[in-house]
């Protein structure tokens, strides 16, 4: 009977270090995953990292100059000549519109702008909040929202037809609203006018409307609650790691009779997943140079040429913080498991047989 309970144990305890073993094959990666991806401040260093804030003006110049031009006159060609127009317009570095684009869309806004949203983002998935929450200036001063107005109805104007010789300029006269332009009247009166009239009620609506909130993507009740438990395990996924093997652990060596050999068989199966994720981590394959030499030429579009040295930061930069991770996580199982065996070793070693003498 005493036999039989010791096979019986033998076989639960092996068959508890296999599952040990297969868990953190499949868990280990994801625990680095679930630190890397948890941190909202990786994400934002991931961002500043692959320099897209300094160089996100030119990338988008670069791609509206790149739509092409010329095909059927249709409305879609139209579209594509008139950002292709804009975009070598901002090449002036001369141009009003390109001066206050430069002004106002700066590397700190962008950063700042990005930086809000990826904050609203993870106060909803932890349950700060019960939704998305974020409000996105575009103009962050009214004296720019003017100039910003003036600029675009002088260039309204500037299409607009010459008005009959005969006709007056009274009082009443608004350039904002004329089916016609004045002859021999300079386009900077809509300057003075907007300047004149910006505090008036509709200037002030407008410049309150002038961005975007997160009221756009609104998100149902019940989708929200469903994303933010998921997230909630996701977070807690470390820790759920820990109190698995931890448990699986202690089971294995508690119904392995040898305890010598209950501590040797948990060391090994928390040592060989750490060493096969160590030599994956190795090997190459967790590389920039690695993951872009496997793209389908299919996706290397004229924009991937474009955006592509930014995106081989912005990877390295994520590859950096998940590496930094995982290798915590393998070390971690090496570690528990060479200790476990050390300690099965040593300290339930057989004592030596004594020989008496005389």
């Amino acid at each position: 009977m005493k036999s039989l309970l010791r096979f019986i144990g033998w076989c639960i305890g092996l068959f508890g270090s296999f599952l040990l073993t297969l868990f953190l094959v499949l868990t280990i990666v994801l625990t680095a995953l679930s630190m890397t991806l948890t941190n909202r401040n990786n994400l934002k260093m991931w961002l500043k990292s692959s320099t897209l804030y300094e160089n996100a003006k030119s990338l988008v110049i670069e791609s509206m100059i790149q739509i092409p031009t010329e095909g059927t006159k249709d409305s879609s060609a139209t579209e594509e000549s008139y950002f292709a127009a804009m975009g070598k317009r901002l090449q002036n570095s001369n141009d009003d519109f390109t001066k206050l684009i430069n002004k106002i869309v700066t590397p700190q806004y962008l950063e700042s702008t990005l930086n809000t949203v990826i904050d609203a983002t993870y106060d909803w998935l932890e349950k700060k909040t019960e939704n998305l929450d974020f409000t996105i200036k575009i103009v962050e001063n009214k004296a720019d929202f003017v100039e910003f107005l003036a600029i675009t109805f002088r260039e309204k104007a500037k299409q607009l037809p010459a008005c009959p010789k005969n006709f007056k300029v009274t009082a009443k006269f608004e350039p904002l609203g004329t089916s016609c332009w004045p002859r021999g009247m300079s386009y900077n009166e809509i300057n003075k006018f907007i300047d004149k009239n910006s505090n008036r009620p509709e200037f002030q609506e407008l410049f309150n409307k002038t961005g975007f909130s997160s009221e756009a993507f609104k998100i149902p009740l019940e989708t929200s609650q469903q994303v933010q438990r998921i997230y909630v395990l996701v977070r807690f996924l470390p820790l759920l790691v820990i109190v698995v093997v931890l448990v699986l652990s202690g089971l294995c060596i508690l119904f392995i009779p040898s305890k010598r050999g209950a501590f040797v068989i948990v060391g090994l199966a928390l040592l060989f997943p750490g060493i096969l994720w160590l030599v994956g981590a190795l090997s190459g394959v967790m590389s920039t140079k690695y993951i872009f030499s496997n793209i389908p030429d299919t996706v290397q579009s004229a924009q991937f040429v474009l955006l592509s040295p930014y995106l081989k930061l912005l990877v390295e930069a994520v590859l950096s913080s998940f590496k930094s991770r995982l290798f915590l996580c393998i070390g971690t199982a090496i570690a528990m498991g060479a200790l476990l065996i050390v300690v099965g070793t040593i300290s339930f070693r057989k004592p030596k047989a004594v020989t008496k003498t005389g």
